[in-house]
């Protein structure tokens, strides 16, 4: 999967999420690692990439939405 990938999928699932709060629901912290990923900037981890093909797939939790929010 590419950057280009990963953020397409995160506006598709989650269009009225930031990003910031779409990272800690995937689990980052670190949201400037996470915008690396959908820049090209870094490869997307292998287990990031899987996560995100079941979201696309399947949808985002909502506890998953909840608790990004609450973050």
């Amino acid at each position: 999967m590419n950057g280009p990938r990963l953020a397409s999928i995160r506006l598709r699932v989650a269009p009225d999420l930031d990003v910031r709060a779409f990272a800690h629901a995937l689990g980052y912290v670190d949201v400037d690692a996470y915008l690396q990923y959908e820049s090209g900037e870094r490869p997307v981890p292998h287990l990031l990439a899987l996560l995100a093909e079941m979201i696309d797939r399947s949808g985002m939790p909502k506890a998953w939405l909840k608790s990004a929010l609450v973050a």
